[in-house]
């Protein structure tokens, strides 16, 4: 009787260490949860950021794009007056 009660101490003992495992485990596994929710709304609010910053970098080169086809533009039409000064220059010397 005696080796009965041993022997249900000691199950009871492994039992409450089961259980205080179970217990740490349990603590481990929901902080662990709350992390990687977390970390799914970080790598939202990163994609989320990447897209916006993709948009603004679209708009910007369209900008540059458009401003550098204007000052091509203002370029030829420099050269084009300055073609035509000197046409008239050359037109005058040349009537002289």
């Amino acid at each position: 009787m005696k080796q009965d009660s041993v022997m249900n101490e000691q199950e009871h003992n492994k039992l409450g260490d089961i259980q205080t495992s179970v217990h740490h485990l349990d603590k481990r596994v929901t902080v662990l949860e709350t992390r990687a929710d977390a970390q799914a709304e970080s790598i939202k609010t990163i994609q989320s950021d990447v897209r916006e910053n993709k948009k603004m970098s679209m708009e910007i080169l369209g900008i540059l794009r458009e401003d550098g086809k204007s000052k091509a533009r203002h370029a030829w039409a420099i050269i084009a007056t300055l073609v035509g000064v000197i046409a008239t220059l050359i037109l005058a010397v040349v009537g002289l």
